[in-house]
């Protein structure tokens, strides 16, 4: 909607050549009734010469001009063809044109296929094939009568830097056949009651089960709707609230069942599985098993440095730590090779205290050989 909305603006903004007035029947003034929003999505939409514009921005209502990288030529031409359009009979109200910024056409034609009554022929709309045009950025001309079916812009020469071309939009006018402003975003809107749905799609306070439905966004809904997939705003804490069949219950963001994935849709069975990078500045994790304080009970049987050095040159690694294959396999699960690693930091602890021990016992030693040495060396001398 915000789309519909902006562009919708933009296109009130950029009808700076016509009146702000709705077009009738018997005055063109603006581009509220151009049949042609949008329409490389809704008719058939081809472009043939060497000189080519950019189709969708021709049929969007914000008039940014789109440039050909080279010139047009009378031999090859930039023309657009328009099929599919509704035969719905021109009157007395129906005007044809296009609109630029700069690099206007010098020379073009317009042309109609009418099939009104079974006529099925091609009519003139506007030819400027064999002769210069010298007019404003825009051109707009009032259609003869007929039920048209295609349109085709046949743009030669221009008045452009180096005979480029530029087109902003093109426009047919039809007060009788279209709605202000149909077409313009996405496709169709319709308005059925008090609901506005597009395609069957998307519904704002009905019960179309579609691609996008909003239908309570300030309270909880109805007991009945707490199996859909996704409820924004479920609760009066506005939550979001994804899957399962309980409320959010204060929850910034619940989802109760299932597994999420953020850049990958294979989990391997995990609840979050992240393919790429993540930051944060906190993150804390709670194990189910016991933190390796066991270490310093008594009972705790610590590997001598023998073992420690058998295991090592056996293994490779430290025992209950994975190997360097095991990690590129399985990858490292956080909360238990912390508790791991600190269970080798206490062991280690551990090792120290008892070289400290050794070391001081060893001082002692020393000092008690010092005072025999001196002993011996009184005795000697006597």
């Amino acid at each position: 909607m915000k789309k519909l909305s902006l562009t919708f603006l933009v296109t009130i903004l950029g009808l700076t050549s016509f009146a702000q007035t709705y077009t009738s029947n018997t005055h063109a003034v603006g581009l509220e009734h151009n049949m042609l929003f949008n329409a490389h999505n809704r008719y058939t939409v081809t472009q043939t010469g060497g000189a080519t514009l950019n189709l969708s921005t021709l049929f969007d209502g914000i008039f940014v001009p789109s440039y050909t990288a080279i010139a047009p030529s009378i031999t090859s031409p930039t023309e657009i063809l328009i099929e599919g359009l509704p035969a719905i009979h021109v009157q007395s109200g129906g005007w044809v044109g296009w609109s630029t910024r700069y690099w206007q056409a010098k020379r073009f034609k317009i042309e109609g296929y009418d099939q009104y009554s079974g006529a099925s022929v091609w009519k003139t709309i506007a030819d400027y094939s064999n002769t210069d045009y010298t007019g404003a950025t825009s051109f707009i001309k009032k259609m003869p009568s007929g039920a048209y079916t295609k349109l085709k812009f046949t743009f030669y020469t221009t008045h452009g830097l180096n005979g480029r071309l530029g087109v902003s939009e093109l426009f047919f006018l039809h007060p009788e056949a279209t709605a202000p402003y149909q077409g313009l975003s996405e496709s169709y809107w319709e308005k059925a009651g008090d609901k506005l749905v597009h395609n069957g799609h998307v519904n704002i306070g009905g019960t179309v089960n579609g691609q996008l439905w909003v239908r309570n966004i300030n309270g909880k809904e109805p007991t009945t709707d707490k199996h859909d997939n996704l409820h924004l705003n479920y609760s009066n804490g506005k939550d979001v609230y994804i899957g399962g069949s309980s409320s959010a219950s204060g929850s910034d963001l619940f989802i109760p069942k299932g597994n999420v994935g953020i850049g990958t849709s294979d989990t391997k069975g995990y609840n979050l599985a992240i393919a790429g990078k993540a930051i944060a500045e906190e993150v804390v994790v709670k194990l189910q098993s016991a933190w390796p304080d066991y270490v310093f009970e008594n009972n705790y049987k610590l590997p001598t440095l023998e073992e420690v050095e058998k295991q090592i040159k056996e293994k490779g690694h430290l025992s209950n730590i994975p190997s360097a294959e095991e990690v590129e396999k399985n990858g490292v699960q956080l909360g238990e090779m912390n508790k791991k690693l600190l269970e080798k930091i206490e062991e280690l602890t551990l090792y120290t205290i008892q070289q400290e021990k050794r070391i001081k016992e060893l001082e002692k030693q020393q000092e008690k050989i010092r005072e025999l040495e001196l002993t011996i060396k009184a005795l000697l001398k006597k």
